[in-house]
């Protein structure tokens, strides 16, 4: 498997999107929050907590349409609220690449492994002065 490369313009459209206002906005007694829409696939907040409580203990920070979760639509990614504001751009990112791929046939696993290594040359970036 070759290294994946971050995609610049979809890192770009995740960090274009309103985090912070979202993250204020996030109504836990609501299942979905909006945050909005990159490339067609859209953007929610979602309750965690309540996700692991009635749904799927294995939820943890994010999800997307394509994996075996059950929770959003095949053109959606979910994000838990609760997780602080300036980690959602990662945790999506991850999740978007990750069904980008799986859309194009790779097994959650591997597309889970591609996902994690673009999300930590990401988060090398932002600890780079």
């Amino acid at each position: 498997m070759t290294e994946p490369k971050v995609d610049e313009e979809l890192w770009q459209a995740i960090r274009s999107l309103p985090w912070v206002m979202a993250s204020m906005s996030f109504n836990a007694h609501r299942l979905h929050t909006p945050v909005g829409n990159v490339d067609g696939t859209s953007v929610m907040l979602v309750d965690g907590n309540e996700i692991k409580i009635k749904h799927d203990m294995d939820f943890v920070e994010g999800g997307n349409g394509l994996e075996d979760i059950g929770l959003c639509g095949k053109t959606q990614v979910i994000l838990d609220g609760w997780v602080h504001p300036s980690q959602l751009p990662f945790i999506c990112y991850h999740e978007e690449v990750e069904r980008r791929d799986m859309q194009k046939g790779m097994s959650y696993e591997q597309a889970h492994k591609r996902a994690n290594l673009v999300e930590r040359e990401l988060r090398i970036r932002a600890t780079r002065p």
